[in-house]
């Protein structure tokens, strides 16, 4: 999937600068699974977003106002996508050394976990696919539960503002 920078950060007249990340789509599922674990809420169940809200980078007036971002454009790419794609293009495929010691949560859902939960369920695909189904669920329940909340309150005739 090509994605260009520009349809992650919006500048809309401002300048920007933006911090890329390798993050891939199954650091988004065991960010998901890690979540469902420390008993996050239904609608917080989703993985990363491919961009961060923005931050303030520097300028003194409105003018020379900068905007920063993170940015994850590879969120949508499997790991095994990633590396395939370098090793066959020559370049040198770089894992922290850290990664395969399980004295870390996220670790040992890496290494333990996400393997095992990959062979209940049928192969990587079947279980990326539920990942990916049970964000886009999250994400839809917090979106309704949003706009329900604000149309109470604009019922009420409240000037107040609804965040899910």
């Amino acid at each position: 999937m090509k994605i260009i920078l520009s349809d992650l950060v919006p500048s809309k007249g401002h300048a920007f600068g933006a911090i890329l990340t390798a993050h891939h789509r199954d650091d988004a599922d065991e960010t998901i699974l890690l979540k469902l674990l420390r008993g996050s809420h239904l609608t917080n169940l989703a993985g990363m977003e491919a961009r961060s809200d923005p931050f303030e980078l520097g300028g003194s007036d409105q003018r020379s106002r900068m905007l920063g971002y993170f940015v994850k454009p590879c969120l949508e790419l499997r790991k095994t996508q990633i590396v395939d794609f370098l090793t066959s293009n020559s370049y040198e495929w770089r894992e922290d050394e850290s990664n395969s010691s399980n004295k870390y949560k996220r670790n040992k859902i890496r290494n333990e976990l996400m393997p095992l939960l990959s062979e209940i369920a049928g192969g990587d695909e079947a279980i990326h696919t539920r990942f990916r189904n049970l964000e886009q669920q999250s994400r839809e329940i917090g979106m309704d539960l949003a706009l329900r909340a604000q149309q109470h309150l604009d019922e009420m005739n409240c000037d107040s503002e609804f965040r899910l």
